[in-house]
């Protein structure tokens, strides 16, 4: 994906050197990684929180220490970091900080996460 981006945006540049054969070659690379996705294999590793909702409003999402590493290693494997961690002053831990290159990024904690509510019914955003 990161060589389609870079193809994608030197295109234009006149003094590129990317050829067909490398266009070709990046187009076969992703659909071959299309062609291998599994979203319910990779869903199946998301741990499940449960939400609890107060009379006000506000949810508090119950966290266990396990789901707690358990997001972040989906989060690593996901994005190839090996740093992830909860922005200490996010609520709830629904804000997570991984290394991508040089750069720091956060995520929202929801992308990796099964919400359900206290009652079991599914949260879906």
């Amino acid at each position: 994906m990161e060589k389609a981006n870079y193809y994608i945006e030197f295109r234009d540049y006149s003094g590129n050197n990317i050829s067909g054969a490398d266009v070709r070659k990046v187009t076969s690379d992703l659909n071959a990684a299309v062609a291998g996705l599994d979203w319910k294999k990779e869903i199946a590793k998301f741990p499940t929180i449960t939400v609890e909702i107060d009379k006000n409003g506000k949810s508090k999402w119950n966290w266990t220490p396990k789901a707690e590493q358990q997001v972040l290693k989906v989060v690593n494997e996901i994005y190839g970091s090996t740093d992830a961690h909860f922005l200490p002053t996010s609520p709830n831990n629904d804000t997570i900080v991984y290394t991508r290159g040089i750069y720091p990024v956060t995520a929202n904690t929801r992308k990796f996460v099964n919400l359900v509510l206290s009652n079991g019914k599914r949260i879906d955003f």
